[in-house]
């Protein structure tokens, strides 16, 4: 078999509708981590074409897509992104697929290479991607281009059919935060990430904790969400004598019913009844938002947690495998 001559260059506006194709033939089976390949690329169209504003650009700049072509056919995308663009600590492989005939003959490696070329040279210096243990091609490709394993996720769907029976625990209060408790609740958040080693999480949190947002969202989230598709979120915390076990956050996308929840819980708490309650509250409210599918994504040091859910009707998606690269 002939050496291929790969040609890996920026991925451009007109390339969308043989991208489009392409990544739809790849997920042809579904789409895992409920994300929608087909979706992600053209949301990368929407940044290029429509910088309107500094937000705007900001977005486009977070985003980075590559196109593989052979004899001037596309043969390879890839759509990378800065999960935390402020902190620029990472870039992630948000995406990448090969046409069929071209696998394992060097187009999937040209542009992981690619990749991480660019996000270098704009200072970021490690690289992660999200695999499904059952893809064992995936993890392969992977391996062999220097990443390793670092932790897993377990990911958990239900279908929103009923609500559930709900209980009240002695003692222990469930509400929204305050304002008051705002620092607080960052400061819990930040605890649990610690907790179960989610370190680029922890590195950026200055960036994403929910503070920098609530106010703002108070005012403008409904309308930011109307505007944009972007899910709604609603966050919920369990406190008692002024410590806080348990904190949710659901989002809904109204536009396809999917739900996502992520019950953060002090470790003390893992498999307990009040982590019980805080997801019954969570897909219960989902549900009278018109939720049809619920998706939870689970750190597998939280085994306990994991039961507690399946108990609850989700069942288990798949193992999400976070695999991280340095750059040389």
């Amino acid at each position: 078999m002939r050496a291929l001559e790969i040609s890996v260059d920026r991925l451009g506006v007109e390339d969308f509708n043989d991208a489009v194709k392409l990544v739809a033939n790849c997920y042809r089976d579904g789409y895992p981590l409920t994300l929608n390949p087909i979706f992600e690329v053209r949301k990368i169209g929407t940044y290029m074409t429509i910088q309107t504003s500094p937000a705007l650009k900001r977005m486009a700049e977070a985003y980075y897509g590559l196109k593989a072509t052979v004899d001037g056919k596309l043969a390879g995308v890839l759509i990378s992104r800065l999960p935390y663009p402020e902190t620029r600590n990472i870039a992630e492989v948000h995406l990448i697929c090969t046409a069929e005939e071209y696998r394992r003959r060097g187009v999937g490696s040209k542009m992981l290479n690619e990749f991480r070329e660019y996000w270098a040279s704009r200072g970021v210096g490690r690289f992660m991607a999200i695999v499904f243990e059952e893809n064992k091609p995936a993890l392969r490709f992977f391996e062999a281009n220097g990443f390793e394993r670092f932790h897993e996720n377990a990911i958990l769907k239900m279908e929103a059919k009923y609500e559930f029976r709900e209980w009240s625990e002695p003692d222990i209060a469930i509400r929204p935060p305050n304002r008051v408790e705002y620092g607080l609740v960052d400061e819990f958040i930040l605890g649990y990430l610690r907790e179960v080693g989610d370190v680029d999480a922890v590195e950026s949190f200055d960036e994403i904790k929910p503070s920098n947002f609530r106010v703002v969202g108070e005012r403008f989230s409904g309308w930011i969400s109307r505007l944009f598709r972007k899910p709604e979120y609603e966050e919920q915390i369990a406190v008692s004598d002024g410590r806080i076990f348990s904190h949710y956050g659901i989002a809904l996308s109204r536009s396809d019913g999917i739900g996502r929840i992520e019950v953060r819980t002090a470790r003390d708490m893992w498999g307990k009844p009040v982590e019980a309650l805080m997801a019954v509250k969570a897909i219960n409210t989902l549900y009278r938002q018109g939720a049809r599918i619920i998706y939870t994504a689970i750190p597998k040091i939280r085994g306990k947690t994991i039961e507690t859910f399946r108990r609850m009707g989700f069942s288990l998606v798949g193992n999400a495998i976070v695999m991280k690269n340095k750059y040389k």
